[in-house]
């Protein structure tokens, strides 16, 4: 059962160079949806045991995961969202890694432009809490994806594939 509206397990405080939109952006989801005298359900934190990070994403309707830097970047919170059959919510900063990957936002993921206030953000989120059905169909299409395709062991295939080449060139 779904515990959470919505939950991010990130670091959102300044990351060194980077700039602190992800901590603005934590800061307004905690707002709204942290609240529970207004019926609010998130967790936000920055940092968990790997094995309670998963349980966290099952329990969650949406797992909001933000990548900074100002360009195109995808993380493992990606896929550990997906794969716990959660509703992933992005920033569009990674659409094309993701588009390369397989993955139709819309269909097995869903971001929103990242316009520095919020509004956005804050508007997804309201939409997929409210249909019920596209969230999940969302959130089967993605985990069927990257159960079929883009799990850890994927991966490592991937980087050993790519090493075996690397050695014969």
């Amino acid at each position: 059962p779904k515990e959470y509206d919505i939950s991010a397990i990130c670091t959102y405080w300044n990351m060194g160079n980077l700039d602190d939109r992800r901590g603005f952006y934590t800061g307004i989801i905690q707002n709204k949806y942290a609240q529970p005298e207004l019926g609010g359900r998130s967790y936000i934190t920055p940092g968990k045991d790997y094995y309670l990070q998963a349980d966290i994403y099952a329990k969650s309707k949406i797992v909001w995961n933000y990548s900074p830097c100002g360009f195109d970047v995808l993380n493992f919170r990606t896929f550990e969202a997906m794969i716990t059959g959660s509703c992933l919510l992005m920033n569009k900063m990674t659409s094309k890694s993701m588009s390369y990957l397989g993955y139709e936002d819309g269909v097995d993921y869903v971001t929103y432009d990242d316009d520095g206030s919020g509004d956005k953000l804050l508007i997804y989120i309201d939409i997929l809490l409210k249909d019920d059905a596209m969230r999940e169909s969302i959130s089967t299409n993605g985990y069927k994806k990257t159960k079929e395709h883009h799990t850890m062991r994927h991966r490592m295939e991937a980087v050993v594939d790519y090493m075996e080449r690397a050695k014969n060139v």
